[in-house]
């Protein structure tokens, strides 16, 4: 499980610094209206950086109801998912406190089939492994770095990085 959630969070950072890399270049379409889930690209980017953030803060314990939005400055929002993106990889890959505060580091892969509990953003209960839940939140940026393409595309923008997770592997020689 370690391995493949590792190179899982790997993929998601990579991918998320090829789209960020590229809104950034283009921020003149950042606010264009849209249709698709959320009515900009800077808001579906919004959104990914909200997700990451909150399932982060999951997997440590919080059940927070809401976040404050990111603001309007998109190279510092662009570093914040990129900086979010590298926490998964360190949560995957290195020792974790006991998440029952049993004082000891517990090994990734023992904390990655740890049970955790916490709340939607609605109060609704959950509990769930912590793999699946990683799992989860990589899938979801997966889905709107999707979006983000498709939108570009409809902006205009013909010249497009491919961040399919088999053009990581091939780059990254995994």
């Amino acid at each position: 499980m370690k391995e493949i959630l590792e190179n899982y969070t790997r993929y998601n950072l990579w991918a998320n610094s090829l789209i960020m890399e590229l809104l950034v270049k283009n921020s003149n379409l950042l606010d264009k209206e849209v249709k698709s889930s959320f009515p900009s690209l800077r808001k579906t980017a919004h959104h990914i950086l909200f997700a990451e953030e909150i399932w982060h803060r999951r997997l440590h314990g919080e059940s927070p109801p809401s976040l404050p939005e990111p603001g309007n400055d998109f190279a510092a929002v662009s570093k914040q998912i990129l900086a979010r993106s590298q926490s998964f990889i360190d949560l995957v890959t290195s020792p974790q406190p006991s998440p029952h505060g049993e004082g000891a580091n517990i090994s990734a892969e023992k904390y990655l089939h740890t049970i955790c509990s916490y709340k939607a953003v609605n109060g609704t209960a959950y509990s769930n492994p912590h793999w699946q839940m990683i799992m989860h939140c990589m899938n979801h940026s997966t889905y709107h770095r999707g979006q983000i393409i498709t939108l570009l595309r409809e902006l205009g923008l013909t010249t497009l990085p491919s961040t399919d997770m088999m053009g990581y592997f091939r780059e990254t020689k995994k």
